[in-house]
């Protein structure tokens, strides 16, 4: 769903910081599949970002009138 592009890149980067202080926490290698988690959720919402910011362009809007 895309609500704001806008928001999802703040969420992202704010969940990317999470998870940069969530890996400088680590002490021991089995730890860090669950540390690395919330740099996939930043990653994740990023990504959303460019295709809610892409679908919101003028030049997808006439793509979709052309394909309907």
């Amino acid at each position: 769903m895309c609500f704001s592009a806008e928001a999802d890149f703040v969420s992202g980067a704010v969940i990317g910081a999470i998870g940069v202080a969530t890996l400088a926490q680590v002490d021991r290698p089995r730890e860090l599949p669950l540390a690395v988690l919330p740099l996939a959720f930043a990653l994740h919402q990023i990504a959303e970002g460019f295709v809610c910011a892409r679908s919101r362009s003028p030049i997808a809007s006439i793509s979709r009138r052309r394909s309907a």
